[in-house]
C-alpha cells in the first residue's frame, strides 16, 4: 500500500511540474518540427501565413485555441522555414508576430529566424563587481558610420571596428541605446515596434550576436537600454492585435482607461493582465539568454509603476519590475539591472541619478565667480539606499530632441573647440570618475564632440586626433577609477571628506576611500576658475609619501605643465603642504606604492619605532583631549555644552535653550580652540539637523526655534554632526558622567595601527609617547600616534595617574 501511495505521489508531482512548464510564444524549433504559438484571447481563427506557403494558410498552418487561455498553437513537422511571415487573424488582420526575432526591412513582416544556428566560438562573459563599472553610452548608428553621406546608420559591424578604441580608453560595459525594431531607419530607439526583434538597420540579430562575442572578447560587458514603459503608436503592430481595442490605445496589450492608457511617448502598455507581463519578463529573459548580453538600462521605470507624473500607483507594473529583477538575480548573477529612475525604490541593483548632472551641469556652466562650490559638494555626497549611476551629459541631456547640446557646447556655446572647453570637459570627467557612483560617459565627449546628439550626427573621428590630450585624460581616469595601475581601491568605495571648500577662490579639496580599506586614501584638488590659483592648502591623510597621479593641466593632456611625479614635499613633522593650480585644472595625488621589506611584527624584539622606514597609514589625528559645543543666541549672550566621548572618535553632549531663534554656534576641541569646525554647506534650518562639518568652517546660523533640551552628536573622523531634540526617555546624563576611567590593569594588549599586537602593561605616558613594560621586565618608548585609537584613549586617560 505504501508503495502504491508512493507512485501516486510522484505521478501528481511530475504532473505538477509539467504543467509549470509553459512553452515558449512565437516560433520555436522542437524535435520533429517548429511549435508556433500565439496570444489572441478574441480571435475567432489565427493561421500563419509567408513566403512558405504562398501567404494562405492552410492544414496545420491553421492555428487551434489552447483551451481558454487564449494561446493559439499549432506544429508543423518541419524546420523551421526560411523568409518573411505573418499572423493571419479572423481571415482579415495582418499581424507580425510579436515575439519575432527579426523582421524584413520595410517593417512589414516578420522574418523566420533560428536563434541556434549563431556560432558563438569560445565566447566568455566578462564578469565585474558593479562598483567597478565604468558605463560608456552608444548610439549603434550614430557611434561609427565610414560613409556618413549615403544617408544610412552606422551598424553593429561598424562599432566592432572601433572595438579596440574602446578597450584602450579602459571601459569595461557599453550601454547600447535601443535597438529593437523601431519605426523607419533613423531614431534613438524610444519609439519600439517589436520589442524582440533587433533593428534591421543596424544589422539584425546575428550581426548584434557578432558584437558581443567581439566585446565580450575585448573585456567589454554590454548593457541594453530596454523600452517597457510605452510602445511605438504608429507601427506598432501590437495594437488592435486581436481586432479589439482603439486605433492608438486599448486592446489586448494596452490599458483603455483615460490618464492610465498613455505615457508622453506612446501607450502604456497593460500591466494588468499576466499575459503581458510575461511578454515583458520573455523579452528581458531573450536578450540574456539568446544574446547573452550583460545587463540593462530600463527606461522610464516610473511609468511602468505609475502613471499621471508618478502620482497614481500601478501595482502590478511595480510588481512586474521586482519579479523580474528577483529572476534575474537568482538565473543570472552576473547580470545586471539598472533603472534610469527609481533610486532607492524597488530591487534594481542601481539606478541613475539625475540629481548629480542637475547639480554639478548647472554650476559649471556659470561664470567662475557665480559658481558655488557647495551645491557641487552636495552632488558629490549625495547617498542614496541604492547605488547610483552619475554622469554630466547623456543622450538626454546632450539630445537635440530635448533641445539640448553635449557638455563642450554647454560650457563655450561660442567655440566648443576652445582651451576652456577643454579643460572644463577634464574637470567633468574627473568629477565623474572620481566622486562615489557608478560613472557613464557618453559617446565622443571624451574627444570634445560637440553639438547636439541626434542619431544622423555622426561621431566626428578625427577629432580623437586633434584632441588627443583630452583622449589621454580620460584613459588614465578610468584607469585610476578601476584600479588598473595598483595604486588602491579608493574610487570604487562610497568614502568621501571634502576637505577645503574655498567660495571665493573656487579650490576644492576632497579624499576619497573605499570602506573596505579606508587607509588606501586619495586627494582630488580642483580649480573651477580662469585664474591660477596659488598657496592653496592642502591636508594629507598621513605622511606618504605621496605623488601627483594626474594633473589635468600635464603637457600630454594638452596642457602647460611639464609632468612630475615626484614625491610631494610636506612641511616638516605635518602631514600638510600648499600647491599651486593653473586654471580650470585639478590633481590627484595618491600614495607611493612599491615593494619593499615586510614589516616585523610588533612584539619586545621589533617595537613600533624599530619598524621599517616605511611610515603607518595614519589618518589625521582626530583623538582629542574634549570637545565642546560654542556659540552665541541671537542677543550675543554665549552658550556653551562639553560633549563627552562615547567611543574612539565619537562624541555626544546636551544643551538647553530657551527661546533662542538665531545666533551661531561651533565645535572646538582641546582647551586651545586651534581645532574647531564649523559651517560646510547648510545652516541649521531644520530638526533633526544632519551636515558635515568643515574643519575651522565659519559658524553655524541657526535658522530655527529652538526651545528646551537637545542632543548634539559628533564624529571627528567623518566630521558628521547631528543635532536633535532627544528622544523620549532619554536620560541626560551629568557633567560627571564623562570623568570616569576604565581601571588600570597590570598586563594589556597593546596594538599599532598595522594591526601588530605586544603584551605589556603602561609605565608612563606623555603627550606624545608611552612607556610599555613587557612581562619579561623589558621597556619601550612608543610614540603615541603609532598606536591604535582605542589605545591612544587609554593612555591619555591614565596619563594623569601616571608620572610622566
Amino acid at each position: 500500500m505504501f508503495y502504491r501511495l508512493l507512485t501516486i505521489f510522484l505521478l501528481l508531482g511530475t504532473a505538477a511540474r509539467a504543467q509549470q512548464v509553459d512553452p515558449a510564444m512565437g516560433i520555436t524549433s522542437e524535435q520533429g518540427g517548429t511549435r508556433v504559438r500565439v496570444w489572441a484571447p478574441n480571435a475567432k481563427s489565427v493561421s500563419l501565413v509567408g513566403d512558405f506557403n504562398n501567404w494562405h494558410g492552410m492544414g496545420s498552418e491553421k492555428l487551434a485555441p489552447e483551451g481558454n487561455s487564449g494561446i493559439w498553437s499549432t506544429f508543423l513537422k518541419r524546420s523551421i522555414p526560411r523568409g518573411s511571415y505573418r499572423f493571419l487573424i479572423n481571415d482579415s488582420l495582418q499581424r507580425r508576430d510579436p515575439y519575432a526575432r527579426a523582421t524584413t526591412p520595410d517593417g512589414q513582416a516578420s522574418l523566420f529566424y533560428s536563434p541556434r544556428d549563431f556560432d558563438w566560438k569560445d565566447d566568455k562573459a566578462p564578469t565585474y563587481p558593479l562598483n567597478e563599472l565604468v558605463i560608456y553610452e552608444m548610439h549603434v548608428g550614430a557611434f561609427n558610420d565610414p560613409d556618413p553621406r549615403d544617408g544610412k546608420l552606422g551598424t553593429f559591424a561598424d562599432a566592432i571596428k572601433r572595438l579596440d578604441y574602446l578597450q584602450e580608453l579602459g571601459i569595461n560595459v557599453v550601454e547600447l541605446l535601443p535597438i529593437h525594431e523601431f519605426a523607419g531607419n533613423h531614431s534613438w530607439g524610444y519609439n519600439p515596434s517589436d520589442p524582440f526583434s533587433v533593428e534591421q538597420a543596424y544589422g539584425g540579430p546575428e550581426a548584434f550576436k557578432a558584437f558581443v562575442r567581439e566585446c565580450h572578447k575585448r573585456g567589454i560587458a554590454v548593457h541594453l537600454d530596454i523600452v517597457h514603459n510605452h510602445y511605438d503608436q504608429v507601427k506598432a503592430s501590437l495594437l488592435q492585435f486581436d481586432g479589439t481595442g482603439q486605433p492608438n490605445s486599448g486592446g489586448i496589450y494596452f490599458y483603455d482607461q483615460p490618464g492610465l492608457d498613455k505615457t508622453p511617448w506612446g501607450p502604456r502598455p497593460r500591466f494588468d493582465e499576466k499575459m503581458v507581463r510575461r511578454y515583458i519578463r520573455d523579452n528581458a529573459m531573450m536578450w540574456l539568454e539568446e544574446y547573452r548580453v550583460d545587463g540593462f538600462r530600463w527606461d522610464s521605470t516610473v511609468n511602468i509603476r505609475a502613471y499621471n507624473d508618478g502620482r497614481n500607483p500601478i501595482p502590478a507594473g511595480a510588481k512586474m519590475l521586482e519579479d523580474i529583477n528577483t529572476e534575474i538575480k537568482k538565473r543570472h548573477t552576473n547580470v545586471f539591472s539598472i533603472a534610469e529612475d527609481s533610486l532607492g525604490i524597488g530591487n534594481f541593483h542601481a539606478s541613475w541619478d539625475y540629481g548629480f548632472h542637475n547639480t554639478v551641469m548647472p554650476e559649471l556652466k556659470k561664470a567662475d565667480d557665480q559658481r558655488n562650490l557647495a551645491t557641487i559638494g552636495r552632488a558629490l555626497k549625495a547617498q542614496s539606499s541604492m547605488p547610483r549611476v552619475i554622469y554630466v551629459d547623456n543622450h538626454d541631456e546632450a539630445g537635440k530632441l530635448n533641445g539640448q547640446t553635449r557638455f563642450a557646447s554647454d560650457i563655450d556655446p561660442a567655440n566648443p573647440g576652445s582651451i576652456k572647453a577643454r579643460q572644463m570637459s577634464g574637470i567633468g570627467a574627473l568629477l565623474t570618475l572620481t566622486a562615489p557612483g557608478i560613472p557613464l560617459l557618453f559617446m565622443g565627449n571624451e574627444f570634445l564632440e560637440s553639438g547636439p546628439f541626434h542619431e544622423d550626427r555622426i561621431l566626428d573621428w578625427g577629432k580623437r586626433q586633434r584632441f588627443a590630450g583630452l583622449v589621454a585624460l580620460n584613459r588614465d581616469l578610468i584607469r585610476l577609477r578601476r584600479n588598473l595601475d595598483g595604486v588602491g581601491n579608493a574610487l570604487t568605495g562610497s568614502g568621501i571628506d571634502i576637505q577645503l571648500m574655498d567660495e571665493t577662490k573656487k579650490v576644492m579639496v576632497y579624499w576619497r576611500w573605499h570602506e573596505r580599506s579606508a587607509n588606501e586614501r586619495m586627494v582630488i584638488a580642483i580649480n573651477f576658475t580662469a585664474q591660477p590659483q596659488t598657496d592653496i592648502p592642502i591636508l594629507f591623510p598621513s605622511a606618504g609619501p605621496w605623488i601627483t597621479k594626474i594633473n589635468t593641466d600635464w603637457t600630454r593632456y594638452g596642457g602647460d605643465t611639464r609632468e612630475d611625479e615626484g614625491p610631494v614635499a610636506l612641511r616638516s613633522g605635518t602631514h600638510r603642504t600648499t600647491i599651486s593650480l593653473p586654471p580650470y585644472s585639478a590633481q590627484v595625488f595618491v600614495r607611493k606604492v612599491g615593494p619593499g621589506p615586510p614589516r616585523p611584527a610588533l612584539d619586545e624584539r621589533s617595537t613600533p619605532e624599530a619598524a621599517p622606514a616605511a611610515p603607518p597609514p595614519v589618518v589625521e589625528n582626530v583623538h582629542f583631549a574634549s570637545v565642546r559645543l560654542l556659540g552665541e543666541d541671537g542677543t550675543g549672550k554665549p552658550f556653551s555644552a562639553s560633549l563627552r566621548q562615547v567611543g574612539p572618535v565619537h562624541w555626544e553632549g546636551f544643551i538647553n535653550f530657551t527661546h533662542v531663534n538665531d545666533g551661531a554656534l561651533r565645535l572646538v576641541a582641546d582647551r586651545d580652540g586651534k581645532v574647531f569646525w564649523g559651517q560646510a554647506y547648510d545652516n541649521l534650518d531644520r530638526l533633526p539637523y544632519k551636515t558635515t562639518m568643515d574643519r575651522k568652517g565659519s559658524d553655524v546660523q541657526i535658522a530655527t526655534r529652538l526651545n528646551g533640551t537637545y542632543r548634539a552628536r559628533f564624529n571627528a573622523q567623518t566630521r558628521e554632526f547631528f543635532f536633535e531634540a532627544p528622544p523620549a526617555g532619554t536620560t541626560v546624563p551629568t557633567e560627571s558622567a564623562s570623568e570616569s576611567s576604565a581601571p588600570l590593569g597590570p598586563f594589556r594588549t597593546w596594538t599599532d595601527m598595522r594591526g601588530k599586537t605586544i603584551q605589556a602593561k603602561l609605565i608612563a605616558a606623555t603627550s606624545e609617547t608611552v612607556t610599555l613594560e613587557s612581562p619579561a621586565g623589558k621597556r619601550v618608548e612608543i610614540k603615541l600616534e603609532i598606536l591604535s585609537a582605542e589605545d591612544q584613549d587609554f593612555a591619555r586617560k591614565e596619563a594623569s595617574r601616571l608620572a610622566p
